[in-house]
């Protein structure tokens, strides 16, 4: 999302292009995990296997929605492109923020260390908005 620049694409195209990548990379997780669980032995992938790699993959494309969603509200309220990119790319910060701080919490963290790893989670979410910033000014 970040690459797209919004002063050459509309809301539409940007979401179009974010939620094919999406797919795209979601697909291409399923097809690597199943065939490289299956380098080690013989035994040929089923349709089931790929249907479970997927199912197994699936979170790729749940992260993906509420960074929509929000392109997409922004756009029904009538912002412009770059305001509906804007609200996506920071829905995505405060996503890795917020699941950085529940990973870091369900693997024992506290205190401090919890912090610290929230931090590192949030940073780059911020590297994300700089990369954006970059990329188009």
């Amino acid at each position: 999302m970040a690459r797209e620049d919004p002063r050459h694409a509309d809301i539409s195209d940007i979401a179009w292009t974010v939620a094919i990548t999406i797919i795209v990379f979601w697909l291409a997780h399923g097809y690597a995990h199943l065939i490289g669980s299956r380098l080690d032995g013989e035994i040929r992938p089923s349709w089931r296997d790929a249907w479970v790699s997927l199912v197994e993959h699936w979170p790729i494309v749940r992260s993906a929605v509420p960074p929509l969603l929000a392109l997409v509200v922004a756009a029904a309220l009538h912002g412009t492109s770059d305001d509906a990119q804007q609200a996506a790319l920071w829905t995505d910060a405060a996503m890795l923020a917020v699941f950085g701080h529940a990973a870091g919490h369900a693997s024992g963290l506290d205190g401090p260390r919890l912090w610290a790893y929230s931090a590192g989670a949030a940073a780059l979410g911020m590297v994300i908005i700089a990369a954006e910033v970059l990329i188009h000014h």
